[in-house]
């Protein structure tokens, strides 16, 4: 059975990533692409191209729907899609808040329509070689986990800057580094991300200049379910991406390539013991986006569950919302 795509919006991403991992991936076809820029629709390859986001919703021929509009437009759009019967599949974050994660959750359960967010470094397979270790307990008991996702260059105007759009570190690349952190000791306690106990220690926030200016820099501890986890973002510092998951045992280190954004580029996980450092896998060139869409489709189908079910993206937005909330 083949999964057949619309797109509503053709930016970056959607041009880049997951239009050739749709053309790519076996039994998914895209079929339309709606873009307020009709050439930019006409430039990812799909059967047709529209301006009309409700037309995609509106198609039969269409099963699924990529949202990757601005981060303020994912609710709106993505309940559109839910009740028009689609499945969706939407770029972090889902939505700039908890009440909101929860309301895509429910409404998704009374259509039985199936809601992913595109958190894509979860299909890459060095994170789920990353679960299995941390499931069978190569590092022992884990007692700490530091992840930082940063990166500069924002151009002035970037929705990114803009409050109103749900701009800021914490939504942009927040949810990469506190995703990786409840899915860490999740897998090590062998219990779901939603039955973790979470809490915000402290937290660090440098806002930009302007009126109303966004979180750039957040560094926060995180407290889950008693393993401290310290995490970095900003979308105002020099370039970098890691993770160290540390144990009684040693630690889990992704080297090679990006930390969460590696694609079609080689990548390793690493064990540090003792001052040795052990291969315990090594990763070719690899897509995450095709082995996303390829997962999405065999979820649809319900041949398999969800590798990003709603159940961690609700947890994940409660976690978001709390590191963005003002601060006394």
């Amino acid at each position: 059975m083949t999964t057949r795509w619309g797109f509503l919006g053709a930016g970056f991403v959607a041009a880049r990533a997951m239009a050739p991992a749709v053309h790519a991936a076996a039994d998914a076809e895209l079929v339309c692409v709606a873009s307020r820029e009709i050439d930019r629709a006409q430039a990812l390859g799909a059967v047709s191209v529209t301006s009309d986001y409700a037309a995609v919703i509106a198609d039969p021929q269409i099963d699924a729907v990529y949202i990757s509009l601005t981060n303020e437009a994912h609710l709106r759009w993505t309940l559109a899609a839910i009740e028009g019967g689609k499945h969706v599949l939407c770029e972090k974050p889902l939505t700039t808040s908890a009440a909101d994660a929860r309301a895509i959750d429910a409404a998704a359960q009374r259509s039985g329509t199936h809601v992913v967010e595109a958190l894509w470094y979860r299909w890459h397979p060095r994170f789920q070689a990353t679960m299995e270790a941390l499931r069978d307990g190569s590092l022992g008991v884990i007692d700490h986990i530091d992840a930082e996702f940063s990166f500069t260059g924002v151009p002035p105007g970037n929705y990114r800057l803009d409050p109103s759009r749900g701009g800021g570190a914490v939504l942009d690349v927040g949810p990469y580094v506190v995703d990786i952190a409840l899915s860490s000791v999740a897998a090590s306690a062998g219990q779901a991300v939603s039955q973790l106990g979470i809490e915000v220690e402290s937290r660090m926030v440098v806002h930009n200049e302007a009126p109303g200016g966004v979180d750039i820099t957040t560094r926060a501890r995180l407290l889950i379910s008693g393993v401290a986890a310290d995490v970095l973002m900003s979308i105002d510092s020099a370039p970098a991406q890691r993770l160290q998951i540390s144990g009684d045992r040693g630690a889990l280190v992704w080297a090679g390539g990006e930390a969460f954004t590696n694609w079609h580029t080689a990548s390793r996980l690493e064990r540090h013991r003792d001052g040795a450092i052990e291969t315990l896998d090594s990763f070719p060139d690899t897509d995450p986006y095709q082995l996303m869409v390829e997962q999405f489709g065999r979820t649809v189908r319900g041949d398999e569950p969800s590798v990003m079910p709603m159940s961690d993206s609700v947890a994940l937005a409660n976690v978001l919302e709390q590191l963005r909330a003002p601060q006394s």
